[in-house]
């Protein structure tokens, strides 16, 4: 098949390590690719080092017309089956595009648990002309269907990771002095994009009542975003300077992980099949995770993790507490997630998705 891939993001999180994940695997798998991404993207660089064709293109909002048109012309000169956009802006783009290069077939990926229903236009974007929504969850299909999208035309399939590449490791020293840490004391780590929905605040009130009792206790919150001016001063309000690290974006994602003693997600909203909870699974390390969007069909409480509720900062510091304690209860955690992460591989989530495309080519070439 000849496929384009779309993602209008410059910035590299989840989403777009899914689309090159994604791009390689069916190129793996003799397909012809293309993926349109942003010239000055993140996306762009790493996926030309990753030996994925890359179509660079200034895309400047869902309204683009020019680009809307250059990705029509795109389209025509690749001549492909089939186009899978993968952001939301993608979809307006891509969609459109689409209709008027007359290419059958448009698939979008649904990776956050946001509802519609507040959002006539952006509903109907993702229902017009769209074949099939890719929802990276049982929880976003089931809001997609709660805001009456129709449920056939709703494929979930999880994202995945490399599991290769998150292969347990020794912690590299030389790390925990250049990130600020100590290595005689136990790190709790958070890797997320610093936005509201992410929880850090949270997370830092969870701190505040953890270093009362574990005094010893490190905190490393990895990303970047509109936040950090926030959080950093919150921070320094509450004296936590020593006690809190934020490293900003890092792309060594794997061995900061490994200096963890405890992963945390305290998202409060929006999460559809979180990657950073896999990678930690697949490096061994136990999870503590706000039972939001879904993850829970990823963690199974107190058997291959921890789940607390949302906006709880006291049953979450009990939580990263209690497990502190019980280091028993820590290794067989992070063994059990080891074994559950296998069901989250890349290979898998690229296999799953061409057989969704196979199946939609072959229902459109039955109806020519």
């Amino acid at each position: 098949m000849k496929i384009l891939h779309i993602n209008t993001e410059k910035s590299w999180r989840g989403g777009e390590a899914q689309v090159l994940l994604l791009a390689k695997g069916l190129q793996e798998r003799g397909h012809t690719i293309s993926l349109v991404a942003q010239p000055d993207g993140a996306l762009k660089e790493r996926g030309v080092k990753e030996g994925v064709r890359v179509i660079p293109l200034q895309m400047r909002g869902e309204f683009d017309i020019a680009a809307l048109f250059h990705l029509a012309k795109i389209m025509k000169e690749e001549e492909v089956d089939l186009v899978h956009m993968h952001d939301s802006h993608a979809v307006t783009l891509g969609n459109f595009a689409a209709r008027v290069a007359r290419v059958p077939i448009a698939i979008a990926s649904r990776r956050v648990n946001f509802s519609t229903r507040g959002n006539r236009f952006r509903k109907l974007k993702y229902l017009w002309g769209i074949k099939s929504i890719i929802a990276v969850s049982q929880e976003i299909k089931e809001t997609l269907i709660s805001d009456r999208f129709p449920p056939d035309r709703i494929e979930v399939i999880h994202s995945g990771i490399d599991l290769e590449k998150f292969r347990e490791k020794p912690p590299q020293i030389s790390l925990y002095h250049e990130l600020g840490l100590d290595p005689q004391r136990p790190i709790i780590g958070n890797i997320a994009h610093l936005a509201p929905h992410k929880g850090h605040l949270d997370l830092l009130q969870a701190a505040v009542e953890v270093c009362k009792i574990a005094p010893e206790v490190q905190f490393a919150i990895v990303g970047d975003g509109p936040l950090r001016r926030e959080l950093l001063d919150w921070i320094k309000a509450h004296q936590l300077d020593k006690r809190v690290i934020l490293t900003g974006f890092r792309d060594d994602v794997a061995e900061i992980i490994s200096l963890f003693e405890i992963v945390i997600l305290s998202s409060i909203a929006g999460e559809g099949s979180p990657a950073v909870i896999k990678e930690a699974m697949a490096l061994g390390k136990p999870v503590i995770a706000t039972d939001v969007g879904g993850v829970r069909e990823i963690l199974e409480d107190q058997v291959n993790g921890i789940l607390v509720p949302l906006r709880q900062p006291i049953a979450l510091a009990d939580a990263i507490l209690d497990l502190m304690r019980d280091e028993p209860k820590r290794k067989r955690i992070g063994l059990a997630g080891k074994d559950r992460v296998k069901m989250f591989s890349h290979s898998r989530m690229v296999c799953k998705t061409e057989k969704l495309y196979k199946a939609l080519v072959k229902g459109q070439r039955g109806n020519d």
